[in-house]
């Protein structure tokens, strides 16, 4: 049965869009103009200690990991931030935990490796930005953690444990939550 489905489509889509009341899409579209709280941005990738090195698969995944830390540091950032204002972070270099030692194991694929000599290393900028624009404050560093493999916690399962923990405590100490 051939059947032209291009009226049936127009039409779920103008019923759609009629579904939300229009207070609601008022409110979605204020909302929608107003920035997050906490935004972050990676460098370029091409550019990156942890990427400039790999190709074919260990590059994509590391690539998607990457992006991935970008929007968990965001996720944790967003609620350190006094209403009205904004985070901007750029993950300027990433270099993780460990590093890809050729051919290990007898495989033709890169393995990684996580050794004391391998510790993470993330080169950020930042920016607080007030509610009227102006920059509070900002700055710029290298954080790196040579003790990377002695702490433990929640996040002992995830491959960015340790680069998470990093940041995690790098937020606290750049934006301290007041309670």
């Amino acid at each position: 049965m051939n059947m032209n489905r291009g009226p049936w489509i127009l039409a779920g889509a103008l019923l759609l869009a009629f579904a939300i009341p229009p207070a609601a899409r008022a409110q979605e579209a204020a909302t929608g103009a107003q920035a997050a709280p906490a935004s972050v941005e990676l460098g370029a990738l091409d550019q990156m200690t942890e990427v400039r090195r790999l190709r074919g698969p260990a590059r994509r995944t590391t690539e998607q990991q990457l992006h991935a830390l970008a929007s968990w540091l965001a996720d944790q950032a967003a609620p350190r931030v006094p209403a009205g204002e904004t985070l901007r972070i750029v993950l300027k270099d990433v270099d993780l935990a460990g590093d890809y030692e050729p051919g290990r194991m007898g495989s033709l694929q890169d393995v990684r490796v996580v050794k004391d000599l391998y510790p993470p290393r993330i080169d950020l900028a930042w920016e607080f930005v007030g509610a009227d624009g102006e920059v509070l404050r900002e700055g710029e560093g290298t954080l790196r953690d040579l003790n990377f493999l002695t702490g433990s916690g929640l996040l002992d399962g995830d491959p960015l444990r340790y680069e998470k923990r990093m940041l995690r405590d790098w937020l606290r100490r750049v934006l301290p939550v007041d309670k």
